[in-house]
Parts: structure tokens; sequence; C-alpha cells
């Protein structure tokens, strides 16, 4: 019950303006989806052009339609910035840039799995 409370506090908070940032508690979730792409695409070994070039794509159409028709209810509520949604793709492509430039695909699940676990400590207060 008290944790059911905990993310109805969270969603509240987010519902008084955080969303109106560039940097929200979701910033950490883009880098990681970066992250997450940039180990699949090393693991395949696919050139970087394309890699890169999927990996904003995804990152766009989700940030621009997707998300609104997927989370329509929650978005309206909520109504992520200008700034906030290009500040995630951004996000995106940087944490894709730091995992591919290091080269390694284990190094980025390695990075992948350290930042899920810190975005979710973080975020909901969960405890290790």
């Amino acid at each position: 019950m008290v944790k059911k409370v905990k993310k109805l506090v969270r969603l509240k908070e987010l519902k008084n303006g955080n969303e109106k940032k560039a940097l929200d508690m979701w910033s950490l979730a883009h880098i990681c989806i970066g992250v997450f792409t940039a180990t699949i695409f090393l693991n395949l070994q696919v050139a970087l052009d394309i890699a890169i070039t999927i990996t904003f794509i995804i990152a766009f159409l989700w940030e621009f339609p997707a998300e609104p028709l997927l989370f329509k209810s929650f978005h309206r509520r909520l109504g992520e910035s200008l700034d906030n949604q290009l500040a995630d793709i951004l996000l995106n492509i940087g944490g894709f840039l730091v995992i591919w430039f290091i080269g390694s695909w284990f190094a980025g699940l390695i990075v992948f799995v350290t930042l899920s676990i810190l975005f979710l400590i973080i975020n909901f207060k969960i405890k290790v």
C-alpha cells in the first residue's frame, strides 16, 4: 500500500510541472535507450551511419507521434514541453554515442543494466 501511495505522489509531482523542464525524471531512461540501441547495433555489427539513423528515428517517433498517441490521457495531463522532447532525443543519441565510441557491446550491456538500476532507485525510491 505504501508503494502505491509513493507512486501516486510521484505522479502528482509530475502533474505539477516537472515535464515542463528540459530534463526530468525520465531523462536517465532516454540515455538508457540510447545505450541499449548502441549495444544491440554493436553486437550485430551494424554500420554507424545506419545505427545512429535508426536510433534517431526511434527516438523522434517516440517523442512526437507515438508517445502522445499511446499515452494520450497521461500526456494530455502532463504535456511535455518542446524543450523536454528535444532533450530526450539528444540524450538518447548521447547515450548511443558514448557506448558506440567505447566500442564494446559488453560494456554497453553493463552500462545499460547499471543505469537502469540507478533510474529505478532515483525515481521510484527502490532500495537495493
